[in-house]
């Protein structure tokens, strides 16, 4: 078989080669015949007829024709015998009148239409004294050549034939030789080559060309190519790419070995096998030395690791998805850890966790000779709070002190969870001067933050114990009783105050006054000692006077420090702190915050123009204005409000769910400034200039986050922004301002009705009968034309809009039922949409019930349509008023159904009547045997239930036929109509007939 191959190899070469040969000769012919080189038999022929013709005229001249006209005529037909290639001739007379002809001469000269004489064609002219007296006239043979037929005979045809013929197989005879002895494989002995085709790796030799000169068997299996398509080719002709697919020039080894002479081990390429596909092999190059040590080739060997790296990338693989598995379950245990050692209430650490990190805690600082302060925090009358507000209210106090404990300590600080309203700090390597002041802060911000979250109480404090290590405890149990110690003087002492721990007898001379030792003084009376007493008991009530009114005058310091006198909103150093606050509390739980600077426009003429008493009465007008917009979302009760500067007002907001919500606080603000301020009959008309910045967006350090939002404030007040408001990061204004126009537009539209209702038909499969419609709502916008549900409808549900616009489409449809139905369209039926916030609303059921006994509709005629995700928003609200709207009649649909949850526990729980599903299932039904099995498994299951099925996003006939197949009841799609106003679905009805009940459609109507 490789003989075989092998001289097929060389064959068609030779043929090619001598086939051009020969046909080269050919044309080397034809040029020498054209240059005159070859001798031409048809000008010979013509130069004898001339001569012929001029010897005739000769003769004829000297016999006088009308005196021996026979003679002539004998030497005419004498002639013709002669020369067989005169096939007639003829005497005509000047008045060309033919007075004697040999053979046919009248048709054989029929084609002649010229004076003088042709090839074929010879006229000798007849004087009689010197005038003619008529013709002579001869018809020969064409010359060979001059019609085609001839060219077969012609002799340079001839010759070409045999040089196309014979030429073809002694070249080839030639090239067969030559090729052998030229035949580059023919270096390689057979037994040479039998070797190589048992190596398992591919083999290739290559000259010092790179020409392949040798393959094994090996490798041509893997290019699926033959031998003879390679032989000759450069190596660096076939389709190699680096190993890491980069663009850069592809490094082949032996070119290398070819310029070097030294070996190349280790080179890795790809190969693209066009039947195969991509082969990565390892190549090994070592040059084939010649008589001079020049390389004169290069033995090449293939290492196929296509496979092996395949293994490895599965391999690879694996050990990913084991490596994700082991961090999923350390983040599960991590999960479980954290609830295992956190207080389930606060999110502080329980007592336990607590006590043992604060044992390794106290043996590092003992062992590193490190200072560690512990610090006790208990609420003051917290009895007072669960007796007065309850103890729901009890828990938010709780939960509000773990908050202040854990946003005002380090990462590396401890804070656990004792028991009740007491919590207990560790501070690692603080001093305990700096746990003191870290107690002072809590201690304020305790105060503050109650004040400022809840306006009607309950107002608490905090007392504060702090013991350090140097007290020399023998165990952390000691520190902490230590610490609790100091706590207990705080609570005797006043409450609402840090205690700083020391031995017994200090805290007893702080406590009390000292006592005279018995022995040193003179026994009293009985009067001397109630005497005694009574200084005793006036002195210490003097001392608690004057402790209470030194901590009045510290407390109110404190605030003074903290909070603005004009306003009593915090003041700048304060607002800086819970901005910083806020930031550590966002970077440990990943929370988004937001600044609002406020500039108020124009202040300096209100002072100069009405005074600065009327400027002081609008400042305190707008913070209460602030307080009151604010305070009464309970979404941001979290938030500082601030005066910053003389006329600059700034809002902290912590803890924003996303970013989109401060567009609306911003609405909420501009609506809250844009009322007049009375004040002294005078009506104060302000504007305000707002920058905002968001946390970590815009910036990740306090005084970054807020220069960022005055910056944003100046550029607003600069460029006297139509909005009023500058966001710092440029898309988040373009957002925002998009959102508020929106907002406004819907609100114009609910207000103008703006919308129009579409329908889309629905069909039982079984009649083929329109049995309903589905409305679905557009928007006529004024300007943008008719925009479709989803360019604003999650918009209108996230502004409460929805409510508006969904009770107009429920009204809306009924109405248009009782249209039809006084057109004579009876039992149709209409579904609509409904979305969460209409479910959670109050009196939603009664409202609907309303809307059906106004237009004197039967309640089975409107269908409501709810989603899964509408449904699990809120199960037990969607349940209940569910329930009490399909007990009136009123069919329910679960729309869109496997998209979402798919829970099948709440369909057996929900009164649903049908069960549509979603155009996802439907679009590939006809080429997805997945989603047949799904289709039919739904509808199996809402047989099952006494369910209806409704198929959405029916658009071809196939679709229709596996849906009938399967039993589906109902269809509803483009097959049928797309969304079309009322009008066309009155011109349905009336096509597919105007009984009084639903009708089958006609072949036109679905379309």
């Amino acid at each position: 078989m490789d003989t075989l191959k092998k001289t097929v190899g060389l064959l068609l070469p030779a043929m090619r080669i001598s086939l051009a040969l020969a046909l080269i000769s050919i044309c080397l012919l034809f040029t020498a015949e054209m240059l005159g080189f070859m001798p031409d038999k048809s000008k010979f022929m013509l130069e004898s007829r001339k001569q012929v013709s001029e010897a005739l005229a000769i003769q004829f001249s000297t016999i006088a024709p009308d005196q021996d006209p026979h003679r002539i005529e004998r030497m005419l037909n004498a002639l013709i015998k002669r020369n067989p290639e005169i096939l007639s001739a003829g005497i005509r007379l000047q008045n060309d009148q033919l007075i004697f002809q040999v053979n046919d001469h009248v048709k054989e000269w029929a084609d002649y239409d010229s004076q003088k004489s042709t090839s074929t064609h010879l006229v000798v002219p007849i004087f009689r004294d010197s005038e003619k007296w008529g013709d002579i006239e001869f018809k020969f043979a064409p010359i060979a050549g001059e019609s085609a037929s001839d060219f077969l005979e012609h002799p340079s045809f001839k010759m070409a034939i045999f040089f196309l013929v014979v030429g073809f197989f002694i070249y080839l005879t030639f090239m067969l030789r030559t090729l052998k002895v030229l035949d580059p494989s023919a270096v390689i002995p057979d037994r040479v080559n039998a070797a190589f085709d048992t190596l398992a790796e591919g083999v290739i030799i290559v000259d010092e060309y790179e020409q392949i000169v040798l393959a094994n068997n090996a490798f041509l299996k893997k290019i699926a190519s033959p031998m003879a398509a390679l032989l000759g080719k450069k190596a660096s002709q076939l389709k190699w790419k680096s190993a890491d697919d980069s663009t850069t020039d592809t490094y082949l080894p032996w070119q290398t070995v070819l310029k070097t002479g030294k070996s190349s081990i280790g080179a890795h390429l790809k190969l693209l096998s066009p039947g195969n596909g991509t082969f990565k092999f390892v190549i090994n190059a070592s040059p084939i030395l010649g008589g001079n040590d020049a390389a004169q080739g290069v033995l090449i060997t293939l290492d196929d690791i296509t496979e092996i790296e395949e293994r490895n990338t599965k391999l690879q693989t694996m050990v990913s998805k084991l490596e994700e598995s082991q961090a999923q379950v350390k983040e599960q245990n991590k999960e479980l850890h954290f609830l295992a050692t956190r207080d389930s209430l606060t999110g502080c650490l329980n007592r336990r966790a607590f006590n043992e990190l604060f044992e390794k805690a106290f043996a590092d600082a003992l062992q590193n000779n490190l200072e560690l302060s512990c610090i006790m925090v208990d609420i003051d009358h917290f009895k007072l709070v669960n007796d007065n507000y309850g103890h729901a209210t009890g828990d938010v106090i709780i939960k509000l002190l773990a908050e202040i404990l854990t946003t005002n300590t380090r990462k590396i600080d401890l804070v656990g969870r004792y028991g009740g309203e007491e919590f207990c700090i560790v501070l690692p390597d603080l001093s305990v001067d700096e746990a003191i002041t870290v107690a002072e802060r809590i201690r304020l911000r305790i105060k503050s933050e109650s004040v400022a979250r809840y306006e009607n109480g309950p107002w608490v404090t905090a007392s504060l114990g702090v013991a350090s290590i140097l007290d020399q405890p023998e165990d952390p149990g000691e520190l902490n009783n230590f610490a609790d110690e100091a706590l207990y003087v705080a609570k005797e002492s006043g409450r609402n105050r840090v205690v700083r721990w020391q031995r017994q007898n200090e805290f007893a001379e702080k406590v009390k006054p000292d006592a005279q030792p018995a022995a040193k003084n003179p026994p009293a009376t009985q009067t001397d000692a109630d005497r005694d007493d009574s200084k005793v008991s006036k002195l210490q009530l003097r001392v608690d006077e004057l402790e209470q009114i030194a901590s009045q005058i510290s407390t109110e310091l404190d605030y003074s420090k903290h909070y603005d006198n004009l306003t009593g909103l915090p003041n700048q150093v304060l607002f800086y702190d819970r901005v910083n606050q806020v930031i550590e509390r966002g970077h440990r739980y990943s929370h988004l915050a937001a600044i609002f600077v406020i500039d108020i426009g124009m202040f300096g003429m209100i002072n100069a123009t009405l005074g600065r008493v009327v400027g002081d009465k609008v400042l305190k007008e707008i913070a209460d204005r602030l307080n009151l917009t604010f305070r009464k979302s309970d979404d941001i009760s979290r938030l500082t409000l601030s005066r910053i500067g003389g006329d600059v007002f700034a809002v902290l907001i912590p803890e924003l769910s996303n970013k989109e919500a401060v567009t609306w606080m911003v609405e909420r603000l501009m609506d809250a400034l844009a009322d007049p301020i009375d004040i002294d009959r005078n009506s104060i008309y302000i504007t305000g200039h707002i920058g905002i910045s968001v946390y970590p967006t815009d910036a990740n350090s306090v005084d970054d986050l807020i220069n960022n939002a005055i910056t944003a404030k100046t550029f607003c007040k600069k460029t006297s922004s139509e909005t009023g408001f500058q966001f710092f990061d440029n898309q988040m204004q373009a957002l925002s301002i998009k959102h508020l126009h929106l907002d406004k537009e819907l609100r114009r539209a609910v207000q103008n009705q703006e919308w129009e209702l579409f329908y889309q038909p629905k069909m039982d499969i079984a009649t083929q009968a329109i049995v309903g419609v589905e409305a679905l709502i557009r928007w006529r916008h004024p300007s943008k034309g008719l925009l479709a549900p989803f360019e604003f409808i999650d918009f209108a549900e996230q502004r409460g809009i929805i409510v508006a616009i969904g009770e107009w489409v429920i009204r809306t449809a009924c109405q248009q039922l009782k249209q039809w139905e006084e057109m004579g369209f009876m039992n149709r039926k209409i579904a609509v949409n409904l979305s969460a916030v209409q479910l959670r609303q109050e009196g939603f059921v009664e409202k609907v019930l309303a809307i059906i006994a106004e237009h004197q509709i039967a309640p089975r005629q409107l269908e409501l349509e709810v989603t899964e995700t509408t449904l699990m928003n809120n199960f037990q609200a969607a349940l209940t008023a569910l329930k009490r709207l399909s007990s009136r009649g009123i069919a329910i649909s679960i729309d869109d159904f496997g998209t979402g949850y798919s829970s099948l526990s709440y369909l057996k729980n929900l009164p649903v009547d049908n069960l549509k599903i979603d155009r996802s299932f439907i679009i590939d039904i006809c080429q997805d045997v997945n989603d047949q099995k799904i289709v039919k498994m739904l509808i199996n299951i809402a047989h099952s239930m006494n369910m209806m099925v409704i198929a959405e996003g029916v658009e071809t006939q196939s679709q229709f036929d596996i849906l009938a197949e399967y039993g589906c009841d109902e269809i509803q799609g483009y097959l049928l109509s797309k969304p079309v106003p009322a009008e066309e679905i009155v011109k349905m009805f009336s096509k597919a007939g105007t009984g009084r009940s639903s009708t089958p459609l006609s072949g036109d109507s679905q379309n």
